[in-house]
């Protein structure tokens, strides 16, 4: 790869279609750039993983071309957008020595912004909890963006989702931002993760609740 990048705030997906999930994300990356005056990166890849990983072919088709998946991340915000050869050698990288041959040493990311419940590396065993381990040993900054639907309690806190009452229109009605958010660990995060609500929404789901993770 001969591209690399200033400092950058990146993020990882296939991106097909660049749902509104994927904005949640890609406005949260744009967020962190502007703050920190860095260049916002979205890494995606010139092949779906699948068709290397499973040999899948047009069984599932794509909602986008790569060049129309490239415009779309540049219309979401982002600066810079490289499409990563999928090889099978990448394939069997372990999230760590992605991190660190990839997103570091080629790269050049300083904060690597990515989904709550995202997956990347050999096998995709490995969750937020343990990103954020590697970041802090190789000197990465990793953030999270959750969107989720969730009760938030007379503390501001939101514990629990698919529960839409009256205390979670109070807060949407008060726009009350940069509440705290807390979320329980599970097996694939076994550390408490804490961070703040960035954005509330009406959708016809409901409440729609965005959330940074630090």
């Amino acid at each position: 790869m001969n591209y690399k990048p200033n400092p950058c705030v990146a993020t990882i997906g296939t991106f097909d279609g660049v749902h509104r999930g994927h904005r949640n994300l890609l406005r949260q990356v744009r967020s962190i750039a502007d703050e920190r005056g860095l260049t916002a990166l979205a890494v995606t890849f010139d092949t779906p993983p699948r068709t290397v990983l499973n040999g899948e072919t047009n069984r599932l088709a794509s909602l986008a071309t790569p060049t129309e998946r490239i415009a779309l991340l540049h219309q979401a915000g982002m600066d810079q957008v490289v499409p990563l050869p999928f090889t099978s050698a990448m394939a069997q990288l372990t999230a760590r020595e992605f991190m660190q041959q990839i997103l570091l040493a080629e790269l050049n990311v300083a904060v690597l912004g990515v989904g709550y419940d995202h997956r990347f590396g050999c096998g995709r065993t490995e969750g937020f909890a343990h990103y954020v381990r590697y970041g802090n040993e190789l000197g990465i900054e990793v953030s999270g963006v959750l969107t989720t639907f969730g009760e938030v309690n007379e503390n501001g806190y939101i514990f629990e989702q698919g529960s839409y009452d009256r205390s979670v229109e109070k807060y949407f009605e008060a726009n009350k931002l940069n509440v705290p958010l807390c979320l329980y660990h599970d097996d694939a995060n076994p550390d408490t993760l804490c961070g703040i609500v960035t954005t509330l929404e009406k959708t016809d789901k409901g409440i729609e609740i965005v959330g940074r993770i630090r």
